[in-house]
Order: C-alpha cells, then structure tokens, then sequence
C-alpha cells in the first residue's frame, strides 16, 4: 500500500498529470501506473488509474480487467461508473447498467454517472427513464454539457415519433 511518505506515490502524480492533459500521449502514464501495480499490488489506486487509461485509449477489455481488480481490493464509485462505461462500449448494456448504478448506491449524487445511466437507459429502450437521468444530471451539475445534449436530443426523436404515430 502506498502511503504518502512514500517515494513511488510522486511517479502516480506525475502519471495522473500525464493521463488527465488531453494533449498527452497515455502510454507513459500506463506505464507508470503499470510499475505502481508491480510495486504496490494491493493498492486500488494503481489498477483503478490503469484501468481507467485503457478505456480513455479504448481498450475496454483491459480497462474492464483492471476496474474489476481495483473494485477487489477497494469499493470505488469512479471505478463502477468506468467498468459501467467500458461495458457500454462493448454493447453488454446490463452489465454496464448493474455497475453504474452500483456507483450511484455509494455516490448518489454524481452528474457524471447519471448522464451514463442516461446513455444506457436509452439504448435499453427506457426513454421516459433516461429522461429522468439527464434532468436530474443537470439539476446536479447544471454545467453537464453531455446530459444537456443528449436530453435535447432524446426530446427531439421523442417528439418526431410522437408526430409519426
């Protein structure tokens, strides 16, 4: 378990610095969250880090192996939404939906796993729901731009198909 005194936590702030500047490649930071796996493997943080670059490089297998092993060692709500994210990905809609509400259980207020939920209610066919996840996104997060999009959109079709029938 890596503590703050120690010296391999500064190689995870670097990493983390790495991973979350668009601009920079992500290999360098896997490679640093790799080495903190093999240094410290019994602390979430590295695989949770790990897991979450190789879905953002789309590796939704890794990232998937990666989160589950974090949620082993340590409940984490970001590391449910993201496993529920890569699940999305790879269209296993229920097991993204199970993971993302387990996220929603331990953090209830989170506009970004709403907004997700959102995203996999609609494909699940459940528009009325996925509704309901986008509005509360914003009452959350007025700035989440994803759920305001989607939530225009969804209203769009609902209205378009509405006129149809």
């Amino acid at each position: 378990m890596l503590t703050k005194e120690d010296p391999n936590l500064r190689l995870l702030a670097i990493a983390d610095f790495v991973h979350d500047n668009p601009g920079e490649e992500l290999e360098p930071a896997l490679i640093v969250y790799t080495t903190m796996i093999k240094l410290a493997p019994n602390d979430a943080r590295g695989h949770l880090a790990r897991g979450t670059g190789r879905a953002r490089k789309s590796d939704f297998e890794g990232a998937v192996v990666d989160l589950t092993r974090a949620l082993e060692l340590e409940e984490c709500h970001v590391a449910y939404n993201n496993r529920g994210v890569c699940h999305y990905y790879s269209k296993r809609y229920d097991q993204a939906h199970s993971d993302v509400c387990a996220c929603l259980v331990i953090e209830s207020k989170s506009a970004v796993a709403l907004c997700n939920l959102g995203w996999i209610d609609e494909v699940r066919g459940e528009t009325r729901k996925a509704i309901s996840c986008y509005r509360r996104a914003l009452e959350l997060d007025p700035s989440q731009q994803a759920a305001r999009d989607n939530l225009k959109l969804l209203r769009a079709s609902t209205s378009e198909n509405a006129f149809r029938a």
